[in-house]
Order: C-alpha cells, then sequence, then structure tokens
C-alpha cells in the first residue's frame, strides 16, 4: 500500500485548504495513494487531519494515521479524542532523548513514504529538513506553496 507524508510551516489559507483537498485527491487518484501520514503539531497538521477526515467519506477505502513524537501513555501530554483513534508512535523512537524526537519522527515519516505532499513558506527548519530527506530519497514531492508564488510543483 502506498504512503503519502505531509509536512509544512504554517495554516493553510482558505484557497490553500482547497489546493490541498485537490492535491490529497490528486494522490488518491492519480499516484494511487491509500495510506496518508501527519504529524501531531502545528496548523498545517491540523488542516490536513481534518481535510483527511472529510475525505475519508468520500474516499472511504484511503487510511491515515496521526503520528506521534512521544508515546500516547506519555504522561507530559493530554491526547485529543482523535488521537486516542488515529495516533500512531512507531516503536522505533521510544529511545529517542526527548529534544530530538520531532526530528526523528519526521525522517520515520519520509522513510516510509512514497510521496510527499508539503505547504513551505520557508527553506529551513524542520519541516525543510524533511522535504530535503524526501528529495534525497526522490521521493514525488507536491509542492502546494512555492515562494514567493502560490502555484502547485510536482517533482521529480
Amino acid at each position: 500500500m502506498k504512503t503519502c507524508v505531509f509536512f509544512g510551516d504554517r495554516q493553510p489559507n482558505e484557497a490553500d485548504y482547497e489546493s490541498l483537498l485537490q492535491a490529497i485527491r490528486y494522490a488518491i487518484e492519480e499516484e494511487h495513494i491509500q495510506n496518508f501520514y501527519v504529524g501531531d503539531r502545528g496548523f498545517f497538521a491540523g488542516a490536513v487531519s481534518y481535510a483527511l477526515r472529510s475525505l475519508k467519506e468520500e474516499y472511504p477505502d484511503i487510511t491515515y494515521s496521526i503520528i506521534l513524537y512521544t508515546p500516547l501513555e506519555d504522561e507530559l501530554f493530554v491526547y485529543s479524542p482523535e488521537l486516542r483513534e488515529y495516533g500512531f508512535f512507531p516503536e522505533e523512537l521510544r529511545s529517542v532523548p526527548f529534544a530530538y524526537a520531532i526530528g526523528y519522527r519526521d525522517r520515520w515519516m519520509v522513510e516510509h513514504a512514497d510521496m510527499v505532499i508539503c505547504y513551505l513558506y520557508s527553506g529551513y527548519g524542520g519541516e525543510a529538513s524533511a522535504v530535503c530527506a524526501a528529495e534525497n530519497r526522490r521521493l514525488k514531492i507536491l509542492y502546494l506553496a512555492n515562494y514567493p508564488q502560490n502555484n502547485w510543483i510536482l517533482s521529480p
């Protein structure tokens, strides 16, 4: 089963959210993606989770998981019902120090991906590093936001 992951550094506006929905439909219909992974922190991750939840009605065969960077039983965080239902913590990350957990989680997602949909406005930070790792793996990447113009770019 092919998997798509998401990385983004800000909340999409209404027009960009529609573009996100179109991108996910493209992944399902044209790239035959059935499984989706999204992180558990940030405005973009929240928008993606919402989009996947709504598209699940249209495409009941797709699955998605919210990839956590701490275990569900971690007492530092209070997890929402959605995270309890869709959250997944990769066991390989259990020994990772907390300070590095998000970066390791993002690399785990790239290692398990066939495609990436990203929404980046800056070329630095953890999300940009994850997309760079995906580029190095020669994964198919759909860029939703391409600074300074805002249009789709599909690579390679």
